[in-house]
This record gives structure tokens, C-alpha cells and sequence, in this order.
């Protein structure tokens, strides 16, 4: 019997994937993630089914890694193309092991040569032949995605410490899973692109019940709005050392504390950036200044305004708001 992982947005294609959740159960496949496609749980920033265990995000994101490690094809379902970040990582992660990779409609472009990818043409019946055609490719790991494979197989730990222990290195095991799905593909002809972004948050002085001061740019790219410092990480590269880059390059700022990881998600669908059809995926971090400089283009904001104006770009407004979840959480 194969067993497979089904991987896609179930926020958007929930009927499709439904679909081919119960027609592959009905041709003799062992589905190993996801358990079932019945909701329990939707609270708009994820979506919780009845077969996930525990409601924390990470967990479920670590279970379903598991499923694809000890699967032996990932089937991802992509109607009209779409393919979201979750899946987007996901994919990086079976491209990582080898692991043969199947889509509803077309292949992805950042797979597109990937020997171990195909199509089955929304045509269940086809899965069968492509499947068994898919060719060995070697294995991609690297010394972060074996880091994952290992607190993975801790099953004698418990999940929030497998989860502590893979936050602590959350950000260089996505940066390969990433990097498996866009270096590894030797292709430059599609637009999507691996970014990485610092929200400057003010730590020269102290404030007193209220949120610290954010520093934003000012950026044609946005058609003129205000915007969190960004850089795109080049081939091979480090997120840490893009982002430095980016301070040093955009902002003349060295003596920076890069902190927390904010967030991970794919650019907004007509967020104004001024090239259409391009598709930047965006890794926003902290990043503590102490003392608060005045730079051309640039003006400090309290971060509630910031979300409430109209001259921040919405892509902005999504990290902005998880510094404030944070900062409220932590205050």
C-alpha cells in the first residue's frame, strides 16, 4: 500500500482536497496527513481539523512533517496552479528527502525539473503509472534539515520541547527547506522569490506602558508607501547574512540585534509592489536598534498607527501586527 501526504490550503481549496482525500482512501492509499478533512477549528490565521491532536500550530506543522518522512509520495492538490506557503515549504521539505512530489494540475514552477515531480492532470487513475516512472534523485539534506530530522525522531520527548528545541533553530531549517525548493530547482525563468525583512523596532529609551517605536521606509517599490527594510536572499545565501546585508546596504546600520522571528508568509495578492505576476515569500524578524537615528526616507511610527494608516503597504501591516501580538503577550 503507498503511503502518501496530501498538502495544500485548506482554507481556499477544501472541496478539492476533500476530493481526492476520499478518492485515494478509495483506491487503497494510506493517507498518513492529513487524518481526516472535517474542521474543528477555524480562527482565520489557521485551520484545525478534527484529526489534529493538539491546537498548536507548530505541532501539527512538525506532525506533518513526520507524515511526509515516512511517506512515500507527497500529493499536492493546486487547483488554478495556486500553491501557498505552507506548501510551498512543505514541498522544500520532500525535495529535501528525495521524495517523489505529484500535482493535481501542473508542476510547479520552482520543481518544474525536479525528476521526482509529475502531474496526474486532476485524474486519479493516472497516479499509478507516473508515480512508479518518478527516478531516483540524490538526497539534498543539509546539516539544518538532518537538525529537524532529529528532533523529529524524539518521540520520547515531549512536543512542546520538540517544539522549543525546533524554534531555536526554526529559522535555518525553513531557509532549507526554502532554499531545497529554489536553489536546488536550477531553474531561473519563474518569479518567485525568497525574501527576508527587518521590522526596527526603537530601544534607545524605555516606554512606559505603550508599544515601542517602529522605523519604516519610505519605497517606490510600494509605490511611494511605508514599509519594513527587505532584502532578497541571493543563491546559497544566508537568511542572517541577507538581512545584515540589507542594514548595511539600505540603512548604513551595523550595530544591530537581530531577536525574534516574526513570521513567514507569502506577498499579498495586488499589495501594490510594482512588478505584476511576482511572487516574493517574506521572512520578517525583530531587529532591536539602540538609538533612535533619523535616515533619509525613513520615519519612526507607534505600530498601532502604523496599521491603522493607509500609507503603509499591507504586507508591512501583517509583521507589524505580530510584533504587537507579541509585544502584548511578552509585555
Amino acid at each position: 500500500m503507498v503511503k502518501c501526504v496530501l498538502s495544500g490550503s485548506f482554507r481556499k481549496h477544501l472541496p478539492e482536497i476533500t476530493y481526492y482525500f476520499n478518492e485515494l482512501k478509495m483506491n487503497n492509499y494510506q493517507i498518513l496527513s492529513p487524518r481526516d478533512v472535517d474542521i474543528r477549528k477555524d480562527d482565520n490565521d489557521f485551520i484545525l481539523l478534527k484529526g489534529d491532536i493538539v491546537d498548536k500550530p507548530e505541532y501539527i506543522e512538525i506532525s506533518h512533517l513526520i507524515a511526509i518522512e515516512n511517506s512515500d509520495v507527497l500529493f499536492v492538490i493546486n487547483p488554478k496552479n495556486y500553491t501557498g506557503f505552507s506548501t510551498i515549504f512543505e514541498m522544500g521539505y520532500a525535495f529535501g528527502r528525495g521524495k517523489p512530489i505529484g500535482f493535481s494540475n501542473n508542476i510547479s514552477d520552482v520543481l518544474k525539473y525536479y525528476p521526482l515531480a509529475f502531474s496526474f492532470e486532476q485524474d486519479i487513475s493516472l497516479i499509478s503509472s507516473k508515480f512508479k516512472k518518478a527516478v531516483s534523485t540524490k538526497n539534498l539534506f543539509t546539516e539544518n534539515v538532518k537538525f529537524l530530522e532529529n528532533v523529529l525522531k524524539q518521540e520520547y520527548d515531549s512536543p512542546e520541547n520538540r517544539i522549543k528545541k525546533l524554534n531555536k533553530n526554526w529559522v535555518n531549517v525553513q531557509k532549507d527547506c526554502f532554499i531545497s525548493g529554489f536553489n536546488h530547482a536550477q531553474v531561473n525563468d519563474y518569479q518567485n522569490i525568497l525574501c527576508v525583512g527587518g521590522l526596527t523596532v526603537d530601544y534607545s529609551k524605555s516606554y512606559k506602558n505603550e508599544l515601542r517605536d517602529v522605523l519604516l521606509i519610505q519605497d517606490n517599490n510600494w509605490k511611494g508607501k511605508f514599509t519594513i527594510l527587505g532584502k532578497k536572499v541571493l543563491k546559497n545565501e544566508d537568511l542572517m547574512h541577507a538581512l545584515l546585508r540589507g542594514y548595511k546596504q539600505e540603512l548604513n546600520l551595523k550595530n544591530i540585534s537581530v531577536n525574534d522571528f516574526l513570521c513567514s508568509f507569502k506577498q499579498l495578492d495586488n499589495s501594490g509592489y510594482y512588478v505584476d505576476n511576482f511572487s516574493q515569500y517574506f521572512n520578517d524578524f525583530e531587529v532591536r536598534i539602540n538609538s533612535k537615528v533619523n535616515l533619509k526616507n525613513c520615519e519612526w511610527w507607534n505600530p498601532i498607527e502604523a496599521l491603522r494608516s493607509d500609507e503603509v503597504e499591507p504586507n508591512a501591516k501583517i509583521t507589524i501586527k505580530k510584533y504587537i501580538q507579541k509585544a502584548t503577550i511578552t509585555a
